[in-house]
């Protein structure tokens, strides 16, 4: 056995708190992890804001067409973001990326908060949008290039997992205000949508490390050592593992040089994953939960977000256990999963849910 595969080994079964280069990786690698709690605060929290009065009031009660529009401005401004936030973390660096996105998604919750009518609140999801793009190019790859090899896969997948747990704070913090009549019940959960952000703000300044690989893409390649060697080998610079991680990062680059070279790169990455598509589809049936749950019958802003809330703490408690077992059972072993299972709770809920819009068979 190789060298550096034994010493991944002895790391792998090693506890990561006895480990102090593990155990500072993983501290920053929390504050990226927290930028996908923006994401799915944001996807669950304007589905609740529907099922409020005073937010329908101070949106100037929108019809259908404005609802659409309020809801998928973020979209909008996600894909305006998406053009410009690949260039800038492949140019400036993942940090820069994190950074910028973190601060856009900032001034967009404070702009949202302070929406004075609908196109002020629109304005600021425009700029939450454009913000979300940049962490959520910046973040996985730099949360999966600093990952200690023994913890990549469990690290890397945590990151949608984080994404359930703005969704439950936002459910929450929604069915809380959504007792109060006046505004501040949905300008409170608005102006905490911006504490992620903030925080990932102040890690990039506090000095969130940079990407080994766009250290040594750039020419940087001492760089990238030191921290690989401070952060997988704690200060070992002789370490088989760390050796073994610069000659894979050389290796990848100069794969991607000749994939560049011979036009290989493609926009189709965006759709052509399971797990891209599967997201998109998530994201509409979230930002429309509220409307869905009146076509059924539920009305009440209690009973609505109370379910919601319920939901999402039911979601993570599967995303983790995902995460958990990616290395173990493999990712193709864990989507197959995850299909055949949505299939076998559609098919029912979607049968019963005609049942009551035919018949009005509230128990179906």
């Amino acid at each position: 056995m190789a060298a550096h595969v034994q010493e991944i080994q002895t790391q792998r079964f090693t506890k990561w708190w006895k480990d102090l280069g593990l155990r500072k990786i993983l501290a920053w690698q929390a504050t990226i992890l927290v930028s996908q709690m923006t994401t799915g605060y944001d996807e669950n929290v304007v589905g609740s804001f529907q099922s409020m009065k005073p937010w329908v009031k101070d949106m100037g009660y929108p019809d259908s067409s404005r609802l659409g529009f309020i809801t998928s401005i973020v979209f909008v401004g996600g894909f305006v973001g998406a053009l410009v936030a690949s260039p800038t973390a492949d140019y400036f660096g993942r940090r820069v990326g994190m950074f910028v996105g973190s601060t856009l998604t900032f001034a967009g919750t404070i702009t949202q908060t302070a929406a004075q009518n609908a196109g002020m609140f629109i304005g600021g999801r425009f700029l939450i949008g454009f913000g979300i793009s940049f962490t959520c190019v910046a973040g996985p790859s730099l949360l999966f290039e600093l990952a200690h090899p023994a913890m990549r896969g469990t690290v890397s997948s945590l990151f949608n997992v984080l994404w359930y747990v703005g969704s439950i704070i936002a459910a929450w913090t929604t069915f809380g205000t959504g007792y109060m009549s006046t505004s501040w019940s949905w300008r409170i959960p608005s102006l905490i949508q911006g504490v992620p952000a903030l925080l990932v703000m102040m890690s990039v300044l506090c000095g969130l490390p940079e990407s080994p690989r766009w250290l040594c893409a750039n020419q940087r390649v001492e760089e990238a050592l030191h921290l690989l060697v401070k952060y997988h080998s704690n200060g070992n610079l002789h370490s088989a593992l760390v050796i073994h991680e610069m000659e894979e990062i050389h290796i990848l680059l100069e794969a991607e040089a000749a994939a560049q070279k011979s036009g290989q790169n493609s926009w189709s990455v965006l759709y052509r994953p399971p797990a891209n598509r599967k997201r998109i589809a998530l994201g509409v049936i979230a930002y429309y939960f509220s409307p869905i749950l009146t076509s059924i019958g539920i009305t009440s802003t209690p009973q609505q977000t109370g379910i919601n809330g319920g939901l999402q703490v039911w979601n993570p408690l599967f995303s983790l256990a995902g995460a958990l077992l990616a290395d173990q059972i493999g990712r193709r072993t864990l989507w197959m999963i995850s299909f055949v299972g949505m299939i076998l709770a559609n098919v029912p809920s979607t049968i019963s849910s005609a049942m009551y819009a035919q018949h009005g068979y509230k128990g179906a």
